[in-house]
């Protein structure tokens, strides 16, 4: 179920500046805002080009969620190592099905940083490895880093 949610939208890494906005999302998204305040809930704009355009619904940029909104929204079914082709805008790579909402992160340009040594992984099994193996991080958490498209939702004080 889509809901439009009227919220406002900070620019990650930016000046602070928050705009306010009438945005797309799923209903989880806009529980997790609205029940959970503290939380920070991170929104990229989809861009899987259906019928040539592109579906500009904001979704979160968590392997779940991204995963869940191509299931509900695309169509994008199948079993874990059945070939699909990516159609992000500007894309056509193929991947296996259980790999394209991990390869989308990377359309977002989504982060994780290690808290011990703050090195940069472009996945999170590449940061678990990393603790695995890297005795000074063992108990490192991961830390996700919002991509450049990110924006942090801040709820109204009034409904839309």
């Amino acid at each position: 179920m889509r809901m439009f949610l009227n919220c406002e939208l900070a620019d990650i890494g930016g000046l602070g500046n928050y705009s306010w906005y009438i945005i797309n999302v799923d209903w989880r998204t806009w529980y997790k805002a609205e029940r959970h305040p503290d939380t920070q809930v991170i929104v990229y704009q989809c861009k899987w080009d259906t019928h040539g355009s592109t579906c500009a619904q904001w979704i979160e940029g968590t392997i779940r969620e991204i995963r869940i909104h191509l299931r509900k929204e695309h169509g994008i079914q199948g079993q874990v190592k059945d070939g699909i082709q990516c159609k992000w805008s500007g894309c056509a790579e193929e991947y296996k099905y259980g790999s394209i909402p991990r390869h989308v992160t990377t359309h977002l340009k989504v982060t994780f940083r290690c808290s011990n040594c703050d090195t940069q992984f472009p996945r999170d099994d590449r940061i678990r490895n990393h603790c695995r193996i890297v005795e000074e991080c063992a108990n490192a958490e991961s830390v996700t880093v919002a991509g450049p498209g990110g924006r942090l939702i801040r709820m109204s004080s009034y409904g839309v």
